[in-house]
C-alpha cells in the first residue's frame, strides 16, 4: 500500500527492500524480489548500488549467468568506486565458474585482485582462484593462492580446510619413483 500511495518516497523504497527479501527468503520468488530490488536501483537512493547488487545475485541464484554477469557491470559501471563494485566483480568471477567457463573466471577474478580491493575481498578472490586452479590439477598454484589469501580472509578456518585436500591430492598425483614399493 505504501509503494501505491507514496511511490517515489523513502518509506516506499523501504517498502520495496522488504517486499524483495519476503519474495526471496519466505517465497523463493527471485524473479519477484529482483523487481523490488530492481527499483530501488533504479532510483536516486543512496542504497541503490547495494540493491543493483541484490538484482545481480538474484539471477545468478536463478541460473541466469549473462543477466548476473550484466546486472553486475552495471553496478560497476554506475557506481566504480563504491565499495560493492568489487563485490560485483567477485560476483561476475563466480558467475563464470558457475558456468564451467574457468578462463574467464580466473581472468575476472584476477582483475579483481588487480584493482586492490578490501582485503577480505581480495582474499575471497584469491580463494575462489585457488578452487579453481584445485580442480585443474595445477595444485602447486592453488597452494600458493590459498597462502595468500589466509592472513585476511573473513574465515580463515575455511581456507585451512581446504588446503589439506589440495596437499593430499598433489601427493598422490606424484609419479613412482623405480623401487618405491607404495
Amino acid at each position: 500500500r505504501i509503494v501505491s500511495l507514496h511511490p517515489g518516497g523513502k518509506e516506499a523504497q523501504e517498502a520495496r527492500a522488504v517486499l524483495g527479501d519476503i519474495y526471496r527468503d519466505r517465497f523463493k520468488d527471485h524473479l519477484a524480489a529482483i523487481a523490488q530490488y530492481a527499483a530501488i536501483a533504479a532510483s536516486s537512493s543512496p542504497l541503490a548500488p547495494r540493491y543493483q547488487l541484490e538484482v545481480a545475485r538474484g539471477y545468478l541464484a536463478l541460473g541466469r549467468f549473462e543477466q548476473a554477469r550484466t546486472e553486475a557491470r552495471l553496478l560497476r559501471e554506475k557506481w566504480p568506486k563504491d565499495d560493492l563494485a568489487d563485490e560485483a566483480q567477485l560476483l561476475t568471477g563466480q558467475a563464470w565458474a558457475l558456468e564451467k567457463k574457468d578462463d574467464e573466471a580466473l581472468r575476472a577474478l584476477q582483475a579483481l585482485v588487480d584493482r586492490a580491493p578490501r582485503p577480505d575481498v581480495k582474499a575471497r578472490a584469491l580463494e575462489a582462484q585457488a578452487h579453481l586452479h584445485a580442480q585443474a590439477a595445477r595444485y602447486d598454484r592453488a597452494l600458493e593462492l590459498y597462502a595468500l589469501a589466509l592472513p585476511t580472509h573473513p574465515n580463515p578456518d575455511a581456507i585451512r580446510t581446504n588446503i589439506e585436500p589440495v596437499r593430499e591430492r598433489r601427493e598422490k598425483g606424484k609419479t613412482a619413483k623405480p623401487g618405491d614399493r607404495a
